[in-house]
């Protein structure tokens, strides 16, 4: 009776142990026709250990059909010198839920080589599939965003202009910085979304530097995606240049007001300067206009507009955008 006791203590703390591996086990005695399934292998299931009676019939709408038939097809190459196999499959719980499993199995054979016993083990390794799957769509994402970046980065030296490689290297390093910095925004919320404020406060954080108020901004609480993200932060950082060198920024009374709102399906931008010198439209664009065209209409699809007023330049950056609830919010910067 101690060693009954004993046995039985035994076979429930493995049980225990498979079960808190995410482990279960199964006997199947062909001769008699029977099935056991301990703890672990019902959890795995996800059906009732005390009311579940598990047979092939019960089994079978438990596993994927097309897995179904490839362990019907191990079992079937088992002889007497290879005796185990190992192979994977998708459980169907109840429930609806598809865990992802690998199963191992081992064969007893009579002394006339009868096939009469066959037990295995069940691991579930649905975690690992999903981290797998992850690190596949990451990598995906990466080389993604890294040939865009690089795309981006070739396409600003190229079309960059200066009098001098000093001048050449100053605007390098300031476009860069800019998409630089929009990228680091993008990479602390895991790329879920650049905040548009923060963004903004980066890319004006130079002209606030005095404690006046050369720069305001006011809009609602906007995530930008990645390509929205760098495209904007670009299209800013050239806008806030072009003000810096000759627009309302060049002079102490200058100040530029930039609001954005959201409408169904849409962001729009608008860049007002006042107070500058006077100005008149330019003869050609520059690099920092077909910049902005180039990034916001032919990337993104959107649209832009330039005023060129006297009393300074007023700006219209369109682009498709989704709002999401947090867009109600507002959040007011002057500075």
């Amino acid at each position: 009776a101690s060693s009954t006791l004993q046995l039985r203590q035994s076979e429930r703390m493995r049980s225990l142990a498979l079960a808190a591996g995410q482990m279960g086990s199964w006997e199947w005695n062909i001769s008699r026709g029977s099935i056991l399934w301990d703890q672990g292998q019902c959890e795995i299931f996800g059906v009732d250990p005390n009311t579940f009676v598990p047979t092939l019939e019960s089994v079978r709408p438990l596993i994927n059909p097309e897995d179904f038939q490839l362990l019907e097809q191990s079992f079937r190459k088992i002889t007497k010198a290879t005796n185990t196999f190992q192979t994977e499959f998708r459980v169907l719980r109840p429930n609806g839920d598809v865990r992802w499993c690998t199963g191992t199995a081992a064969a007893n054979f009579d002394e006339t080589g009868r096939l009469v016993w066959l037990s295995g083990v069940t691991s579930d390794i649905t975690e690992r599939k999903r981290a797998e799957e992850r690190q596949i769509l990451l990598a995906e994402e990466v080389d993604h965003r890294a040939r865009n970046v690089v795309a981006v980065v070739q396409s600003i030296m190229r079309l960059t202009r200066a009098e001098s490689i000093d001048d050449y290297i100053g605007a390098l390093d300031g476009r860069i910085g800019a998409l630089s910095n929009a990228h680091r925004l993008l990479a602390g919320s895991r790329w879920e979304g650049a905040d548009l404020t923060r963004l903004v406060d980066e890319e004006f954080a130079p002209y606030r530097a005095s404690g006046n108020e050369r720069v305001r901004a006011q809009g609602p609480i906007v995530l930008l995606p990645p390509a929205t993200a760098q495209t904007i932060a670009l299209a800013l950082h050239e806008l806030a240049t072009n003000a810096a060198k000759y627009g309302a920024l060049s002079v102490d009374a200058g100040y530029v007001e930039l609001i954005w709102r959201t409408e169904p399906g849409k962001l729009e931008l608008v860049w007002t300067e006042s107070c500058g010198p006077q100005i008149t439209p330019p003869e050609r664009r520059g690099y920092g206009s077909r910049a902005i065209v180039a990034g916001i209409e032919r990337q993104l699809g959107g649209l832009v507009h330039f005023d060129w007023r006297p009393e300074g330049l007023r700006c219209t950056l369109g682009v498709p955008h989704e709002t999401s609830a947090d867009s109600s919010k507002r959040a007011f910067k002057p500075q």
